[in-house]
This record gives structure tokens, C-alpha cells and sequence, in this order.
């Protein structure tokens, strides 16, 4: 059966990344990327435990965002040639603590990672195309 979820935007939030850089915690959570979150009709993942931030596009077009700058030691990045950087990374930034900023309506979503100097590092707006149909009794949905 298929359906759409309820609410505008669905946000994944826990703790290990299934992918990160990070040069103590790559190539993340194996068992993570088996949750399969873009058959569930999630929008992004939200993930901390690596001490950096970090922007990863998956292979299913899934975006996974990596703040983990709340205080303790921040955490450099692999070298580009290692084979467990992932393919997606789109940004890392290890210099400073930091947070994450959301703001939503209907159509977008835009995130911000903010250090505590309030300097904006990165910035993402994500598009609404249109919702997405999951398989409601497989996923738990079944009161939807």
C-alpha cells in the first residue's frame, strides 16, 4: 500500500553517521546505510558523533549532514586518495564549533552551520519537488 507521510518534511536524526570522513570514524555506520531512508521518503539525515562537520550526497540523491562541532576535539578529514572517503562529499569543516540552523515552509528547507562567532560556514536550501510515496505497512507507517 502505498502513501504520503503526514508531515511537510521528513527529517532522519540519530546518532553514528552511515558515511562521514572523518579520519576516526570512517567510512561511518555500516549498518546505517542499510536503513534504506530514500525508499522511507526522508528528505535528509542529520547526524553528529564525528567532531566536524560534514555534507555528503549518498548514491540515491539523499542528503546526509554531519554536526558534530558541540565542543569536544575537532577531528581533521581522511586524504582525498583514501578509499573510504565518500564519493559524495560536498563539504567538511573542522575549524571551529559549531551548530546547525533550520528554517522550513511548504516548498524549501534551508539549513545553515554556524559557528559560535555566528559565521555562517555553509548554507543548503533543499526543493519540495513533490512527496514521496513509501510502501506505508513495510516502513511502519500503518496508521498513516
Amino acid at each position: 500500500r502505498a502513501c504520503t507521510a503526514k508531515e511537510q518534511w521528513l527529517v532522519a536524526v540519530y546518532h553514528r553517521p552511515a558515511y562521514t570522513s572523518d579520519a576516526n570514524h570512517a567510512p561511518g555506520s555500516l549498518l546505517m546505510r542499510d536503513l534504506n531512508l530514500h525508499e522511507m521518503g526522508f528528505d535528509l539525515v542529520v547526524n553528529a558523533h564525528a567532531h566536524n562537520y560534514e555534507r555528503i550526497l549518498d548514491q540515491h540523491g539523499l542528503m546526509h549532514v554531519i554536526c558534530g562541532l558541540g565542543g569536544a576535539t575537532k577531528r581533521g578529514k581522511l586524504n582525498a586518495g583514501s578509499p573510504y572517503v565518500p564519493t559524495g562529499s560536498q563539504m567538511f569543516f573542522s575549524s571551529n564549533n559549531g551548530f546547525l540552523r533550520f528554517s522550513a515552509n511548504e516548498a524549501e528547507m534551508q539549513f545553515e552551520m554556524v559557528t559560535v562567532e555566528n559565521e555562517v560556514v555553509d548554507r543548503v536550501t533543499l526543493q519540495k519537488l513533490h512527496p514521496r510515496y513509501v510502501d506505508c505497512d513495510g516502513y511502519g507507517y500503518a496508521n498513516a
